[in-house]
């Protein structure tokens, strides 16, 4: 065990920054907040594990356990595995999914009962890197061209554990009936060991507490816009909606983190990354111009406390939070996302989202480099009364 974690450190010291396209198999192709409006409050999109406020005690419904995301492009489970959802006993007072990702990479002093094959740095069935984490959901009777709701997206530690609870009473009361629950990671594996398992992935637990009660908001309803890449060739988003005279207020959710392995080397970028980029996105509505951002997450080095690694390993030390990762790595600031942590939504609430009539919405993100992407999802929740 020693020996390995003297490997270990000296991989660490070696290791570069993963998410979404790094770290792939040689046989793999590669992979692609504000408060809401005053009269209707925002859900909460995430927060930290907690018991249910509600003083009925409502039972957890397992919907995935101990379910393995794959790296291997010939598996069912490759990128994602899935789970039927039922959200048809609704009025929900409180609608939650509570998603529990495994590792085999960490704790450390489990390595010994793991497979090493011969000339390998990690274990077989590790994925040591930082990985999209998206949770979707999909419509069973939705048209096939309808985009999935993203109902949360993360990161996935360097190697390590992370617990994500997701609020969706807003989607199970504007929408019940059959859903799928998808659970995306973009896991790649190295087929020598050498920066990554060979057969890496990770270990999906999933639950649902549906707590039956007065809807907390006048959702009507929950239109998905838009989930995908934005990239040089196609930097512009655009969705088109009907608003009807029910409709009193409304709240976007919009998604975006930057990815890919494009060496940008304007001062725009301080890293060889589209990651480590900032760029601005242009929001329209009509035409018109919503907002101008440039999403940028500075705050990644409170994602690192400090441990000794064990067994003698003298005075290095190791990120708690993600724990297979370079600490400079996973202190550097971001394309709007932290290794092992949430990337919160822009959520905007502007009045011109809910005028009576035909709206049409685009997000342009500028200067993408190539081979650089930007991981984008809209969602649309409307509030009112109809008579």
């Amino acid at each position: 065990m020693t020996a390995r974690l003297s490997l270990l450190l000296a991989l660490l010291l070696l290791a570069a920054c993963g998410s979404d396209d790094d770290a792939r198999s040689s046989e793999g192709p590669p992979s692609s907040s504000d408060p809401g409006p005053s009269s209707v409050p925002a859900q909460e999109t995430s927060s930290p594990s907690s018991e249910d406020s509600s003083t009925t005690p409502v039972d957890e419904i397992p919907l995935l356990t101990d379910a393995r995301i794959t790296s291997r492009p010939d598996d069912p489970n490759f990128h994602r595995v899935r789970a039927p959802l039922d959200l048809a006993g609704g009025p929900f007072a409180d609608a939650r999914l509570r998603i529990e990702l495994g590792t085999t990479c960490y704790p450390f002093t489990g390595w010994n009962e793991l497979h090493f094959p011969p000339g390998h740095n990690w274990p077989e069935s590790c994925d040591a890197f930082d990985r999209n984490f998206e949770i979707l959901l999909r419509q069973i009777d939705a048209p096939e061209d309808q985009p999935l709701f993203e109902v949360e997206r993360a990161i996935t530690p360097f190697g390590g554990p992370m617990t994500l609870d997701v609020d969706i009473t807003d989607l199970a009361n504007a929408r019940p009936g059959d859903w799928e629950l998808i659970v995306h990671i973009s896991t790649w594996s190295d087929r020598d060991g050498q920066v990554t398992g060979a057969d890496g992935g990770w270990n999906i637990d999933a639950f649902a507490t549906l707590v039956p009660g007065e809807a907390p908001r006048p959702v009507l309803d929950a239109i998905p816009l838009f989930n995908g890449n934005l990239t040089h060739e196609e930097p512009l988003l655009e969705a088109e909606w009907t608003v009807d005279d029910a409709v009193e207020s409304a709240r976007l959710e919009l998604r975006t983190t930057g990815h890919g392995g494009a060496s940008d080397p304007s001062r725009d970028c301080i890293g060889p990354a589209e990651e480590f980029c900032r760029r601005f996105h242009s929001l329209r509505i009509d035409g018109a111009t919503l907002t101008i951002r440039q999403p940028w997450r500075d705050d990644c080095d409170t994602l690192c406390t400090l441990r000794d690694f064990p067994f003698g390993a003298g005075d290095q030390q190791y990120c708690a939070e993600n724990p297979c990762g370079a600490l400079g790595s996973v202190r550097a600031p971001r394309a709007n996302w932290c290794p092992g942590d949430v990337s919160p939504p822009l959520v905007l609430d502007d009045a011109r989202l809910h005028a009576p009539g035909t709206r049409t919405f685009t997000m342009e993100v500028e200067d993408i480099f190539p081979g650089g992407s930007w991981r984008t999802s809209a969602v649309l929740y409307t509030y009112g009364t109809r008579p």
